[in-house]
């Protein structure tokens, strides 16, 4: 097999810009049309925040690494910069970039053939970016269900966003402080799910670092 083209740290990391996209656009339409607890609300934006600052990130890599910035920033970098707005009241009309975003990052990685054969040879590089996104979809996925089935529940101590975020990551990083604990039996399967997903990520990536260590005196593509 010829060796792909392609840079495979670009590729992957369009890949994770491309689902982080279609989650924000999912959040935003949640907000938008699903009643829900003002926690709750409160939840979705913290989430659709972090997500808006990767975008920025990339964004200002994007920048830096132009040929020409003001053509890009001219063609597709004003996009790329209002996309990474926040889901804030006075900004509502930037929500739609996003979806100029997803059509663009599709076009960017060719299609999802040329993708997976990229992936597959380079999957050490490929991995990092995956369990990223990984950890941080089922952060922010963990956080929104314990506080749906927590939030309200007696003798609950999960109330509010900030509870949720931080018992969804000592859950996934297997930490697990003890301070806050779920009550109902809908939270406590969150927990075994996440549980479950922590040891998992964390041991594949013990495991990817241990491997890049010992094969990178080897393998110049590491």
């Amino acid at each position: 097999m010829d060796k792909p083209l392609a840079d495979p740290k670009a590729t992957s990391l369009r890949l994770v810009i491309l689902i982080l996209s279609v989650f924000s656009l999912l959040i935003i339409a949640a907000m938008e049309l699903l009643p829900m607890e003002p926690e709750t609300y409160r939840l979705l934006g913290i989430i659709d925040l972090l997500i808006c600052i990767v975008f920025f990130s990339d964004f200002l890599g994007q920048l830096y690494k132009a040929e020409s910035r003001w053509r890009y920033m001219y063609t597709w970098g004003w996009l790329d910069l209002i996309a990474s707005i926040p889901s804030v009241d006075a900004f509502r009309w930037a929500r739609t970039a996003r979806i100029v975003r997803i059509s663009r990052v599709l076009r960017a990685i060719r299609s999802i053939r040329y993708l997976l054969r990229i992936l597959g040879y380079y999957r050490r590089r490929s991995a990092v970016f995956v369990t990223a996104l990984v950890v941080f979809l089922s952060l922010a996925i963990g956080s929104m269900a314990i506080l749906h089935f927590e939030l309200g529940a007696e003798g609950s101590n999960i109330t509010n966003a900030e509870d949720a975020l931080w018992w969804a990551w000592v859950t996934i990083t297997t930490v697990g402080y003890g301070d806050y604990s779920p009550v109902t039996s809908g939270g406590r399967l969150v927990a075994a799910v996440l549980m479950f997903v922590g040891v998992g990520l964390f041991s594949s990536l013990s495991g990817l670092i241990a491997s890049w260590l010992l094969d990178s005196s080897k393998d110049p593509e590491s």
